[in-house]
């Protein structure tokens, strides 16, 4: 089974390729284990415990007609993986402001849900 890591490794790979020129993606490394002063230091400098793995950033003019131009976030889970109290708090903020917000436990999942909002071209 695939970790979550991987299947972010994976879908970088692909958002590379099929992502709208202009378009900009972003990771804040907040996951793992880290010591308590870690996080602390994480915390001072403004890191937010329970962001998604991924936001995603693309021109207004690629997003699908009807569809209100936004961020987008992806929050990375396995099959069996759990979300967190956290994380939904923070999904649900951000929906609140009016972002695109999916939980997506594969790449096909992830590729769907911005084919939802963009206009992607995906690779044969």
């Amino acid at each position: 089974m695939s970790k979550e890591s991987d299947i972010q490794t994976q879908l970088v790979t692909l958002l590379d390729l099929v992502l709208p020129p202009d378009s900009v993606r972003h990771h804040s490394p907040n996951e793992g284990m880290h010591r308590p002063q870690y996080r602390a230091k994480q915390a001072r400098m403004g890191m937010t415990s329970g962001w998604p793995d991924l936001e995603i950033m693309v021109p207004d003019v690629f997003f699908r007609r009807g569809v209100e131009p936004a961020t987008i976030f992806i929050e990375l889970k396995t099959p069996t993986g759990r979300v967190s109290d956290k994380q939904r708090l923070v999904m649900a903020k951000l929906e609140a402001l009016g972002c695109h917000v999916a939980v997506c436990r594969s790449v096909q999942e992830a590729v769907k849900f911005l084919a939802e909002l963009i206009d992607v071209e995906l690779p044969a």
